[in-house]
């Protein structure tokens, strides 16, 4: 997990309640969403990556992922899934390489976390965390990978 300075996390625990409370009303995330992303980048590289961890973390223990019934948890996912990755995209963006690996990086981490703390309790977490990095590759990456075969020449 990411283990970011406790004066640091006060943003992040507010930020996720306001999350929360959109998911129980089922209204836009934009507003929330600018506010996260432009705290995000303001960080610069070195602190990004552990700062999403801590977000990605906190919103998905807030959101009782490791209690939900799979049914109920499904409702979750649907909204948490594109919120997620409409985050991980404008805080990794403008496309480069460098930072693609680096989103890449932090969303198996946090993945991988979900697995070794909380065993089979984390599989709702583990499989949404999963969805979210095969679809951030194949819409974003894998797009980005085939325009620079185009421009370099293919391996």
């Amino acid at each position: 997990m990411p283990y970011i300075k406790q004066e640091d996390r006060e943003y992040y625990d507010n930020i996720v309640t306001l999350f929360q409370l959109k998911l129980v009303t089922k209204k836009g995330f934009h507003n929330e969403i600018d506010m996260l992303v432009n705290h995000i980048r303001r960080l610069g590289d070195m602190a990004q990556d552990g700062h999403m961890n801590y977000f990605i973390t906190k919103l998905l223990l807030q959101s009782n992922v490791l209690k939900l019934p799979y049914f109920v948890f499904q409702e979750t996912e649907a909204v948490l899934r594109p919120v997620l990755l409409e985050v991980i995209i404008e805080v990794y963006s403008p496309p480069k390489y460098y930072r693609y690996n680096r989103a890449i990086g932090m969303l198996e981490c946090c993945r991988l976390e979900f697995e070794r703390r909380y065993n089979v309790k984390s599989v709702l977490a583990y499989n949404l965390l999963d969805k979210v990095i095969l679809k951030f590759y194949k819409e974003i990456i894998g797009p980005y990978e085939d325009e620079k075969i185009e421009q370099n020449g293919d391996v």
